[in-house]
This record gives C-alpha cells, sequence and structure tokens, in this order.
C-alpha cells in the first residue's frame, strides 16, 4: 500500500471535518454561490502556485489533452452541482452532524455507479460495511437532532 497515499487520504477527512465546522458555525450565512467563488478562487490559486513551484520540470503533470480533458471538464460539473447542494445544506440549517454523515453514503453510490460502468458487484465484504454504515448514519443524524446531554 502506497503510505504518501494513505497519509493524504487520512489528513483529507481530518481537514475536511474542520472545514465543515468553520463553514457551520461561522460561514452558515454566507451563500452557497459565494463560498464557491472564494473556496475555488483559492484553491486555483494554490494549484498554480504548486504546480510551478515543486512540479514544473516533472512530466506526469503536464495539462491533460483530448478526451481526458473533457472527461476532467465533465467531472468540473458534477464536483460543481455536487458541492452546490453540499454547502447549500448548511445555509439551509442542517447540522455538521447530518451534513457529514451523509458523506458515509459516497462509497454506497460509489459502488453503484461502478457497478454501472465496469459491471463490477461489491464484495461480501463491501456489502456488510454498508449495512454497518448505513446504520451509523441513522444514529448520527437521530443523534444531531437530540438535545446535548451529558455523555453516559
Amino acid at each position: 500500500m502506497n503510505m504518501k497515499g494513505l497519509g493524504y487520504a487520512t489528513g483529507a477527512p481530518i481537514l475536511y471535518g474542520l472545514g465543515n465546522v468553520i463553514i457551520e458555525q461561522e460561514l452558515k450565512g454566507v451563500s452557497n454561490l459565494c463560498l464557491m467563488i472564494i473556496f475555488n478562487a483559492t484553491i486555483l490559486v494554490l494549484a498554480l502556485l504548486t504546480r510551478q513551484l515543486l512540479y514544473t520540470g516533472d512530466a506526469s503533470y503536464a495539462f491533460p489533452r483530448g478526451s481526458v480533458l473533457l472527461w476532467a471538464f465533465s467531472i468540473a460539473l458534477v464536483f460543481f452541482v455536487a458541492e452546490y447542494m453540499y454547502l447549500g445544506s448548511y445555509g439551509l440549517g442542517v447540522s455538521v452532524y447530518a451534513v457529514t454523515a451523509l458523506t458515509m453514503l459516497i462509497p454506497v453510490f460509489a459502488s453503484l455507479f461502478r457497478l454501472f460502468w465496469v459491471a463490477e458487484i461489491p464484495n461480501g465484504y463491501l456489502t456488510a460495511g454498508y449495512a454497518f454504515g448505513a446504520v451509523a448514519i441513522v444514529l448520527v443524524i437521530i443523534g444531531s437532532m437530540q438535545p446535548n446531554t451529558p455523555p453516559i
């Protein structure tokens, strides 16, 4: 297993967790489109700077062309709609617990898309994980609707 990739995969949800709490607590009154403009403009500048400073001579960071570029633009549209709905949920008063719990559905939907895209059926471990994940999601959402109580 690639340890650098595992580190990235571990760090991302930690940072997303922090970001979600900040959005819920400090930015909930800001329109989702305004947040998207601010976030994506910042991401664009940082990505361009990082690419220029760290990977200038690395051929693997060449800009995509042809059908790969079309796929990248297609995914950008998917991410736009997803981010619009995700950030918009905070503006509609959904709690950080419910929003982040529902992101646990991503592997379920990814498996369904994979099933239709490449005809790959999830194995028994994945299916069991989805079942346990569904229970976890329900518990987190129910818990987020309860008043704060001290731990048992």
